[in-house]
């Protein structure tokens, strides 16, 4: 869970440590929220026309991609990824599961959600900053998915950091000399 279970000499969590970690999941959670509506609303305005998305994604779109990949087919997926963010900080943002799981896991499924913003960022990055920074409002949702993005690494590392350090029984055994027979 990235900033789960940092605990002091008595085993406990720190009071500082839990509002942070409540904190920059609660952030991630609005941001994904935020992007899930920014993106949706697109995808939603395409639905009611009976139409793809906005011709300028199509012809963006076309050169990057297979030319059978459908036209909104990166929106859906950005608003996968954003649904995925979503669960998952509400998830996190329960008190009692970090309780009865090691949540320093749960960092290989934050790596992975970052992987996945970076993939969005990197999408609509090249779409909205370079051929067409005349859409603000997209230009501000392509923001969002880099912080985002930084934000779900951020607990990645953290996360990996306190695995690491956590004395898990199968590294150790990994990292422990053979002895000769």
């Amino acid at each position: 869970m990235g900033l789960a279970s940092e605990s002091g000499p008595s085993g406990r969590t720190s009071f500082g440590l839990r509002i942070l970690r409540y904190g920059i999941r609660a952030l991630q959670l609005v941001l994904a929220l935020a992007i899930a509506g920014v993106y949706g609303s697109d995808v939603n305005n395409a639905r009611k026309q009976h139409r793809a998305v906005d011709s300028r994604w199509v012809a963006s779109l076309r050169p990057t991609f297979s030319p059978s990949l459908h036209a909104n087919s990166i929106q859906v997926y950005a608003e996968v990824v954003a649904g995925l963010s979503a669960l998952t900080s509400i998830l996190y943002l329960i008190p009692f599961l970090s309780a009865y799981l090691n949540a320093s896991l749960f960092f290989a499924w934050d790596a992975l959600l970052f992987i996945f913003w970076v993939a969005v960022f990197g999408a609509f990055g090249k779409l909205f900053l370079h051929r067409h920074p005349d859409l603000p409002r997209m230009r501000h949702a392509v923001w969002l998915d880099l912080v985002n993005m930084l934000l779900w690494f951020a607990t990645a590392a953290v996360g990996g950091m306190m695995f690491l350090r956590s004395g898990w029984p199968g590294l150790s055994k990994l990292s422990r000399p053979r002895a000769a027979a």
